[in-house]
């Protein structure tokens, strides 16, 4: 079994993130199973007050969706800071991140590799 921070704790990082006018961006780790337990305690208003660029895959979507249907801001469902330490694929992955944030619209062209890195 995997195990993560309290629900309040976690609620409490990313509220902390929200309200900072310093942080530009929040990135997930990596997946994960339980991130929709946090949906509940979002304080959706100070989210869409805040709007920050917010990224993740896996679980990540659970609050991914909820903060863009509770608050209309966009929410990227991307990579998660583990994903830019592949191997393979890389610059890849970095151009096709900075267009998503740095950009209106591009053209997604899809990767010609494929990364399987271990998880140790």
């Amino acid at each position: 079994m995997l195990y993560s921070s309290s629900i309040k704790s976690r609620v409490a990082d990313l509220h902390a993130a929200f309200a900072d006018d310093s942080v530009d961006a929040i990135l997930a780790t990596i997946g994960g199973f339980n991130s929709n337990e946090l949906l509940p305690y979002l304080d959706y208003d100070l989210i869409a007050k805040h709007p920050k660029i917010i990224c993740g895959y896996s679980d990540s979507t659970a609050f991914l969706n909820a903060i863009f249907a509770k608050t209309g801001n966009l929410t990227y469902m991307g990579p998660s800071y583990s994903s830019f330490k592949m191997k393979e694929g890389q610059d890849y992955q970095s151009k096709a991140w900075l267009n998503a944030m740095t950009k209106s619209a591009y053209d997604l062209v899809p990767s010609q590799e494929w990364s399987s890195d271990p998880w140790v």
